[in-house]
């Protein structure tokens, strides 16, 4: 059930970040600096982070993710940024593995 979920999220991703794209002139921006552009958003983010999930393991995922909300949960405003997500990230891949990371992002 769960593959069907992300196959079905995936599709939507794709089709949204490829029916957007092309209508768009300006250089894409990263996905951390994204204010509109919803293709972004929803299509390249989830395919980001399926990636990122190829690329270090779900578990080492959701200890970066785990880490960042333990580091936060007794704080009442939100003061995590995706900087912080990608030091995180940083901190469980190698060296080889930033310059993709920093492409993906």
């Amino acid at each position: 059930m769960e593959k069907k979920a992300v196959f079905a999220l995936s599709e939507t991703a794709r089709a949204s970040c490829f029916t957007g794209r092309p209508f768009v002139c300006d250089i894409e921006p990263a996905i951390y600096r994204v204010s509109s552009n919803h293709y972004i958003l929803y299509g390249k983010a989830l395919s980001v982070i399926l990636g990122l999930r190829d690329l270090i393991r779900e578990q080492e995922a959701n200890k970066v993710l785990k880490t960042i909300t333990d580091g936060h949960r007794s704080v009442n405003k939100l003061e995590t940024n995706p900087i912080v997500l990608l030091d995180e990230i940083y901190k469980v891949t190698v060296q080889a593995q930033h310059a993709l990371i920093d492409d993906w992002f």
